[in-house]
């Protein structure tokens, strides 16, 4: 469509002209701590006329989306192309993260902080209109996914991380969200402030995810004689529990789980009707995609 071509041309002109201008190139890739090989592979641009760099947004089958406008100084810090751009539609940037077959991804909370990650050797993908919206029709990428949620450290930022994981606990395979309170960051820092100001690296940034803890939902944490108390029946509820075997090597994750109540109360409906009474139940578990530290039944 005509639509489309302009957008296309109007993104390799201000590509090409960021490129041809070495210290508007420089300032860009110092300040937002990207090498100048992802800004070629990504073909961020500068827009002359507003001043403001240029980021493309490519859907699945590689169709320009948009273009975003960024500034490091300016307000607004970043808006949609007026004219040409689908400036209310929440989409993925870049979305080839989320069909390139990598099981783990780290959702962020913006467009250059995704490059940010990607430019250090991780998988990492964002929405396009900011932490506090969702759009459904974007949950499918996300399935089976190990995902990491990294959005800023402020009350957006953490509202915005569970509001996602609530979203997404349905179809993720696991989730967890980063941990501010594991570094040392100032309030509204986000990951490329923690790579600028050096607080982390590549390295400790792979240990802190290893670490962090799963997302649970909000269900409620109950002790294991809690569990049989009226009060939980036919309640979705967090139990801690800790499996062992005795052929099994230490550290190794069991490839199956058999669970039986012994605590059946004769005479009590709810404990007749219980699956785990008499036979109990079998879980079989899938090492490729299991949560180490929570399965849920």
């Amino acid at each position: 469509s005509k639509r489309l071509l302009r957008l296309v041309n109007k993104a390799e002109e201000y590509h090409h002209y960021l490129l041809e201008h070495p210290i508007l190139l420089n300032k860009f890739s110092k300040k937002r701590m990207l090498s100048v090989n992802i800004i070629k592979q990504k073909g961020i641009g500068y827009n002359p006329e507003n001043k403001y760099y240029s980021i493309p947004i490519f859907d699945d089958i590689g169709t320009l989306h948009g273009i975003k406008y960024y500034s490091f100084d300016k307000k607004p810090k970043m808006f949609w192309d007026n004219d040409e751009s689908l400036s209310n539609t929440n989409y993925l940037y870049p979305v080839e993260s989320v069909s390139n077959g990598l099981s783990q991804v780290i959702l962020v909370e913006g467009e250059l902080d995704a490059l940010t990650l990607i430019d250090r050797g991780f998988n990492a993908v964002s929405f396009t209109s900011g932490s506090s919206s969702f759009n459904e029709s974007l949950k499918n990428y996300f399935r089976d996914k190990n995902i990491i949620i990294f959005y800023d450290n402020d009350e957006a930022g953490k509202k915005g991380s569970l509001m996602v994981a609530k979203k997404l606990k349905d179809v993720a395979s696991s989730i967890k969200i980063f941990d501010w309170s594991l570094v040392d960051a100032e309030e509204s820092m986000d990951v490329t402030d923690l790579f600028y100001n050096k607080i982390i690296n590549e390295e400790k940034l792979i240990k802190l995810f290893a670490n962090l803890k799963y997302f649970v939902s909000n269900l409620e944490k109950v002790d294991f004689n809690s569990v049989f108390n009226i009060n939980n029946m036919n309640k979705d509820f967090f139990l801690e529990t800790f499996v062992i075997g005795k052929e099994m090597t230490p550290y190794e994750f069991p490839t199956k789980i058999f669970i039986k109540c012994n605590k059946t109360v004769k005479n009590l409906k709810r404990c007749q009707e219980c699956p785990l009474r008499d036979k109990g139940i079998l879980i079989n578990i899938n090492k490729e995609k299991v949560d180490f530290n929570y399965i849920e039944y």
